[in-house]
């Protein structure tokens, strides 16, 4: 029996999500958040859909979880008042809590901008 290749299929989520979809911000005083079938009937429809980091992480962590990788997801604050203004998942992936941010500049699973201020992970039943 061979392994399963858990960081090859997280990998291929995130990169089919990164490629796939384009990132926006909310408007200014507005949260939004979309389910994943608003991205599938985007693409089934030929369109590109429009997600910002809530949205990418609700995305992706559901298509990893439903093939059984455990998921959390991280807030974090880029600032020095710590306001927690960004969120990306996290991969349990070789035994270690990999992040998942797919929004630019992030170039690949695993990498984390290092100038974060504040960071908070929130599990998910």
């Amino acid at each position: 029996m061979t392994a399963k290749d858990e960081l090859g299929e997280a990998g291929a989520i995130y990169y089919f999500v990164q490629q796939h979809a384009h990132y926006v911000k909310d408007p200014t005083g507005t949260e939004m958040l979309q389910s994943p079938a608003v991205a599938f009937a985007a693409w089934q429809s030929g369109q590109v859909p429009f997600l910002d980091c809530d949205d990418y992480v609700i995305l992706s962590l559901s298509l990893m979880r439903a093939i059984g990788i455990p998921v959390r997801m991280r807030a974090a604050s880029y600032t020095a008042d710590k306001v927690l203004g960004h969120v990306y998942g996290l991969a349990y992936i070789n035994n270690q809590w990999m992040p998942m941010d797919l929004i630019p500049p992030a170039p690949a699973p695993g990498w984390e901008n290092p100038a974060h201020t504040r960071l908070y992970d929130y599990s998910i039943d």
